[in-house]
């Protein structure tokens, strides 16, 4: 089975780096590929990725001409390890996760037979609470939530302008209660959202798609991927027992050093991407 691993990277080198490296280093003597898609880091760090394994062929590097975005840009890494290298497992990650096991492709492999998931998601491990960001709720909300969200987010966009977005952001913006049960983190859970740090794509879902839905910049790409698989009868699956690392924002932090720059652009994209999950989901209840 070869997995490929495509990491989108945007100035963020040295995550970038630690990234591959937890790779290599975890994964010898298997049959991998690293895609390395830089989404045209204006801080030249692609190029210099480039070159830096420029002589290891299972790193293969690709350079976008522009700033696609989160899901169109993991994309074009993903259809290169689907056509190109004929990847039998795809791993979407962030350039600020590293993977942490020796056995992780066994464990995937041995799930994948047992259960013909599509896509699974690991134990996430963060620096700051709640030390876990998977599994996500096991049911999409419906129409009215989200554009309750747009409105506050739209709100929130405008107080930026005037440096009081941050007054209001702990009350609006917490995220719906998890309809699963604690104890479920260290269980085996199917059917629920996964975190978009880290995706693992199995043959079923690769023979389907050629990777995320391509309709936002940025946020989203969660709940649309498991409005995707249900749509299609897929599974997705939580499995505890593969673990990574996340260090949680590298990419947007290293652009943004201004927090309210950093949000007003934060609050753009999710009003786009809340407005196409509100379509999709009026669509689909036609």
């Amino acid at each position: 089975m070869l997995f490929s691993f495509v990491i989108l990277h945007y100035n963020s080198l040295q995550e970038t780096i630690k990234c591959v490296n937890s790779i290599k280093e975890t994964q010898k003597g298997t049959d991998f590929n690293i895609v390395i898609v830089d989404n045209n880091s204006p801080d030249g760090s692609g190029k210099e990725l480039a070159q830096l394994w420029e002589h290891e062929p299972q790193i293969k590097f690709i350079h976008n001409e522009l700033n696609l975005g989160f899901a169109r840009g993991n994309n074009v890494g993903f259809r290169y390890a689907k056509y190109e290298l004929k990847s039998d497992f795809i791993i979407l990650q962030n350039a600020d996760t590293e993977v942490l096991q020796d056995d992780f492709q066994n464990l995937i492999v041995e799930e994948y037979k047992r259960s013909g998931f599509s896509v699974l998601g690991p134990f996430v491990k963060t620096p700051h609470p709640p030390y876990t960001t998977n599994p996500g709720r096991n049911s999409i909300p419906n129409v009215s939530y989200f554009k309750k969200r747009l409105r506050m987010y739209r709100l929130h966009y405008y107080l930026t302008f005037v440096h009081l977005d941050g007054l209001f952001s702990r009350y609006h913006l917490r995220q719906i209660s998890n309809s699963l049960k604690k104890d479920e983190i260290h269980e085996t859970v199917y059917n629920v959202k996964l975190h978009g740090c880290f995706m693992v794509f199995s043959p079923i879902y690769i023979s389907k798609f050629d990777g995320l839905n391509d309709k936002t910049f940025m946020f989203n790409e969660e709940d649309l991927l498991f409005l995707r698989l249900k749509r299609n009868n897929l599974i997705s699956v939580y499995l505890p027992s593969v673990e990574i690392f996340h260090e949680e924002d590298a990419s947007t932090n290293n652009v943004y050093k201004a927090e309210n720059k950093k949000n007003r652009f934060i609050y753009k994209c999710k009003i786009q991407s809340t407005k196409v999950m509100i379509k999709e989901l009026e669509e689909l209840n036609k």
